[in-house]
């Protein structure tokens, strides 16, 4: 077991998480779903922009 925010993660647990900071240094980047107060739009839009992106550019000619 890994203590991770008070709470006890089991090896193969899955943890959902939000990034909350993307500037940040890595390890305040994230944060668990339960506790995100906020999360970081512009860097969602931009991944959001990167995946339509890539699923639209066979179709581009």
């Amino acid at each position: 077991m890994i203590l991770w925010e008070g709470r006890d993660i089991a090896p193969e647990q899955k943890i959902r998480y939000v990034i909350n900071d993307y500037s940040r240094k890595i390890s305040k980047r994230v944060v668990p779903i339960e506790f995100a107060a906020k999360y970081d739009a512009k860097k969602y839009s931009q991944l959001l922009d990167e995946c339509c992106k890539s699923i639209l550019e066979p179709f581009e000619n």
